[in-house]
């Protein structure tokens, strides 16, 4: 019974880290596609694009992140680090952390619907480093927790 727990613990982790990296390679496509497509065009037409941001609500502050990803990214990393350490403990057979293993799932499914407003094209260098850096300290973390259960 309890190697049936952990298959699915670990499958669900799994799931997740796959999930992470599907984004962060996303992110790392639109952006070589964005900065190749944006300098075939300024070589056609022989003029240089100045860039612009349109997120005049959301400037970056001083480290030059935009404060409301950084917020997003901040208060995912928090609930990732909620979700491996009740991985760790977790139990099928215990009634309560079945529904707190449901709302860590209500959880993934509102933290990945405000994922989407964010447009790879659209962040700041400084917002993309932060972002791949967080995703990877979350990476590492699940990691340790797959490691940690087995």
């Amino acid at each position: 019974m309890k190697k049936r727990g952990w298959f699915w613990k670990t499958v669900v982790i799994i799931v997740l880290l796959a999930l992470a990296l599907t984004v962060v390679s996303e992110i790392r496509d639109r952006k070589d596609d964005a900065t190749a497509s944006s300098s075939d065009r300024n070589k056609s037409t022989g003029r240089v694009e100045e860039k612009t941001d349109s997120r005049a609500a959301d400037t970056p502050s001083d480290d030059g992140i935009t404060p409301e990803l950084k917020e997003f990214l901040e208060a995912y990393e928090n609930c990732m680090d909620e979700y491996c350490e009740f991985m760790e403990n977790y139990d099928a057979s215990n009634l309560k952390m079945l529904e707190k293993y449901n709302d860590f799932m209500q959880k993934f499914i509102v933290f990945s619907d405000k994922a989407q407003k964010y447009d790879p094209e659209e962040m700041t260098d400084a917002d993309s480093i932060y972002y791949l850096e967080t995703m990877n300290r979350i990476e590492i973390k699940m990691l340790k927790t797959v490691q940690n259960m087995q």
